[in-house]
């Protein structure tokens, strides 16, 4: 009797066991499939920011040394990783997607010990919560992985398992977990302020609806956050008091106005979080709604509304929108499911159209997040290079970010392109300004190519990373059009169609008596 009372209960505690252990084991092999994806190399952005870094950490002043549109926050999120590489033979790239996986491993562990052990009665909540969380950061999210919004939806995600565990259990999880989840929440909104506070008003929004009372925002730790997210902005702008000088200006007369059209602009990402809400409003008819699911949507479209808002419509801003809605979709899709029950043709027949569904949203959003930019194959040209230093003539960022760090360049510019032309020369182009907007649009694109030419003739840089597709030309010419040209003491050394790279000419002149003089001995 007491044998058949042990076997009773201790088959339970190894069935649970060999679920947490699947868990973890599923979420490992994705970490490490993610982790060969990273020797692709780091994308511009994430490239740039950390080469901003290394320059902060070198002496050089933010804001003023090395222009940055980006707050201090997000900004000083890669210094840690820079730092470490400093101390450890690994590169800064590396040392940045350790401090990545670190806060996935983090956040995913408070989020456990936050969530309840069951959502709905359908289904554990690691596997519809956290399994496609995983999904989503390590596999779908491929060259999005370590951006300032990747970053933003990992330190979101405890405070939303919060909401979760109230909503499923009528408790709320013990006060440690909230306040850890708290201070996550408030450096995720400090990452993009104030626009990211958006996502936490609407989640407030549905959840006030839901429970008619407003004492959620102190127990949830949700109202904590946001005041943690305006103390850790206010100490980042007294520390780098330069952001609100120059660059706030640009970032209003420049930056901040123009507005691309939602429905050219956006990529398959956005397609792929509007397909989740379509799908689950489908899915909800003449059923149960899960709360669990509700509040990742709820999650979903504050961040929706902030990548609507910014009006400029980068994959990579979607990153936060598209994990909960993953995770809504997952919870959507099981919930139906298991209302199929589990045996005989139909059952069969709608698991397989529910798991097509998901694999179609999933891929839909990979192919969102994959960049897309054309990689130089032919790296011949930098052979004899030692340390160059370098800058860009190019209107966006992926001309010389990665490119300039595969070969130790040391960019000599303050900005990673000339992205400030780009953006006026479109405004002036596709945009109805009034008289004011477009003086000031004609001022900030000459000042731009003025300043180009004056760092290349200031600093001769040895090499010069430029684009030059057709829909680029526009730039060069620009740039040239001054007498004498600033490239008159450049030659071309390579040139893939994309990519065109030039060389200082006595800079090649010494490397070719240096490897002359080395092949006569």
């Amino acid at each position: 009797m007491a044998s058949t009372m042990e076997r009773d209960t201790t088959h339970p505690q190894q069935a649970a066991n060999q679920d947490v252990f699947a868990f973890w084991g599923a979420l490992s092999i994705m970490a490490l499939a993610c982790v060969y994806f990273r020797f692709d190399g780091a994308t511009p952005d994430v490239s740039w920011l950390i080469s901003m870094c290394e320059r902060i950490y070198d002496g050089e002043i933010a804001y003023i040394d090395i222009f940055e549109t980006t707050p201090p926050v997000p900004t000083l999120l890669y210094m840690p990783g820079v730092a470490l590489s400093r101390w450890l033979p690994v590169s800064a790239e590396a040392a940045v997607y350790a401090s990545a996986f670190a806060s996935i491993i983090v956040s995913f562990i408070l989020s456990v010990r936050i969530l309840p052990e069951r959502i709905g009665g359908i289904g554990p909540s690691r596997w519809l919560v956290l399994f496609p969380s995983a999904v989503f950061l390590f596999i779908i999210a491929n060259d999005a992985f370590a951006q300032r919004e990747y970053f933003s939806a990992v330190f979101a995600l405890p405070v939303v398992c919060v909401f979760i565990r109230h909503a499923e259990d009528e408790i709320w999880p013990d006060f440690s977990s909230r306040a850890w989840a708290a201070i996550l929440a408030g450096l995720s909104i400090a990452i993009k302020p104030p626009l990211f506070v958006l996502p936490g008003v609407v989640l407030a929004a549905y959840y006030l609806f839901r429970v008619r009372n407003v004492r959620f925002l102190y127990s949830s730790g949700l109202l904590a956050a946001g005041a943690i997210g305006v103390l850790i902005t206010i100490i980042s702008l007294m520390a780098f008091p330069a952001y609100l000088d120059g660059v706030t200006t640009l970032m209003r007369d420049v930056y901040v106005p123009l507005r691309l059209p939602l429905l050219g602009a956006a990529g398959e990402e956005f397609y792929g979080v509007l397909a989740v809400f379509i799908i689950t409003a489908i899915l909800s008819l003449d059923r149960k709604i899960p709360a669990a699911g509700l509040i990742a949507l709820a999650a979903t479209l504050g961040y929706l509304i902030v990548y609507v808002a910014q009006g400029k419509f980068f994959g990579y801003h979607l990153v936060p929108a598209a994990m909960f809605g993953l995770i809504a979709l997952t919870i959507f899709l099981w919930k139906r499911a298991m209302s199929q029950g589990s045996q005989g043709p139909k059952a069969a027949l709608s698991l397989s159209i529910y798991a097509i569904i998901g694999t179609g949203v999933s891929a839909l959003m990979y192919a969102g997040f994959e960049d897309g930019r054309p990689r130089m194959q032919d790296m011949q040209w930098a052979e004899d290079l030692d340390r160059p230093t370098a800058m860009a003539i190019s209107p966006i960022i992926g001309a010389g970010f990665p490119l300039s760090r595969q070969i130790e360049a040391r960019w000599v510019d303050r900005i990673h392109s000339q992205w400030v032309a780009n953006y006026t020369r479109y405004a002036l182009e596709n945009i109805d300004l009034t008289d004011e907007e477009e003086e000031t649009a004609r001022r900030y694109f000459a000042f731009d190519i003025e300043r180009t030419r004056n760092t290349i003739r200031d600093e001769a840089p040895e090499i010069i990373i430029q684009t030059v597709s057709p829909k680029m030309q526009w730039l060069h010419e620009a740039v040239v059009e001054a007498h004498p040209s600033p490239l008159e003491n450049y030659t071309v050394i390579a040139d893939d169609g994309y990519y065109r790279i030039w060389r200082r000419r006595d800079s090649l002149a010494a490397s070719t008596t240096v490897t002359g003089g080395a092949g006569a001995d």
